[in-house]
């Protein structure tokens, strides 16, 4: 990495983000780092853009598209399921008095989560919910171009599939949570970075309560119908996990886990 490339991670949501993020940070000065971390980075116009070297939030193809190169761009992927359930859960946690101040700093209001029994929220057609939830990995890789303004796909499967795999390969590295030791050697790779051995995941589930904006929750439960509604919602991001996994990591390239980790299904990054 020379000093006159830009860093883009392009953050799914519930994918280790947060924790990335936080690693990435630290190589870079508060002044270099862009401020804007959601869909608002829109309203970025290009002299600004060209102003800043790391960029890491929720943004969509389309949008990073616009930041100007040489850059370096990088992504992580988790299992489809497990990311909509981290999703759920961890909107559920927010504390109802919060979630005015989350949808004004233009984040995507977790009320849903609150309200709505899982098989509701994973039904609901709200577009805060369905972008984060109807295949969004494939959503954020295919970018904003190929929805209607309710979040509606308006094209068919196999196009957004393809069109998500071949974004995907524009991609100078791609890390998967449950690799997230190997992910981290392969981002050193690219980087010319150091990173720690492990992966800190933040915003563990069981610990959330512990904190200001949160309050504690039971796990949601899959029944029948719920896991219906998640293998409809996951039906193209499956294939693009399953992509990623084969043709950028080894079948046995397993991450052990440390003896006091929970398994990686039990976290909620952000």
């Amino acid at each position: 990495m020379s000093l006159n490339q830009k860093v883009v991670f392009l953050h799914i949501p519930k994918s280790a983000g947060t924790s990335f993020h936080l690693l990435l940070t630290r190589h870079f000065g508060d002044q270099e780092v862009c401020p804007i971390r959601n869909r608002r980075i829109d309203q970025m116009d290009d002299s600004t853009l060209a102003s800043y070297r790391l960029f890491s939030g929720h943004y969509f193809f389309n949008q990073i598209e616009r930041i100007p190169e040489p850059k370096i761009m990088l992504t992580i992927l988790r299992e489809p399921k497990s990311r909509i359930m981290s999703l759920y859960n961890f909107h559920r946690s927010f504390r109802s008095d919060r979630i005015p101040n989350i949808v004004a700093l233009g984040y995507d209001s977790p009320r849903y989560a609150k309200e709505l029994t899982l098989v509701e929220y994973l039904r609901c057609p709200d577009y805060s919910v369905r972008v984060n939830t109807d295949n969004a990995i494939t959503r954020y890789l295919v970018g904003l171009d190929f929805a209607d303004s309710n979040g509606q796909w308006i094209v068919s499967d196999d196009t957004a599939l393809n069109l998500a795999l071949t974004r995907l390969q524009t991609f100078d590295g791609i890390g998967l949570v449950e690799k997230a030791q190997q992910s981290l050697r392969k981002f050193e790779t690219i980087l010319s970075l150091s990173f720690p051995e492990q992966m800190p995941f933040h915003n563990d589930f069981a610990s959330l309560s512990l904190r200001s904006d949160f309050e504690k929750v039971e796990p949601a439960v899959i029944d029948d119908q719920a896991e219906e509604e998640l293998e409809r919602m996951t039906r193209i991001d499956q294939k693009v996990y399953a992509w990623a996994a084969e043709n950028f990591f080894a079948p046995d390239d397993i991450c052990p886990q440390r003896p006091f980790e929970k398994p990686l299904s039990h976290f909620v990054t952000c």
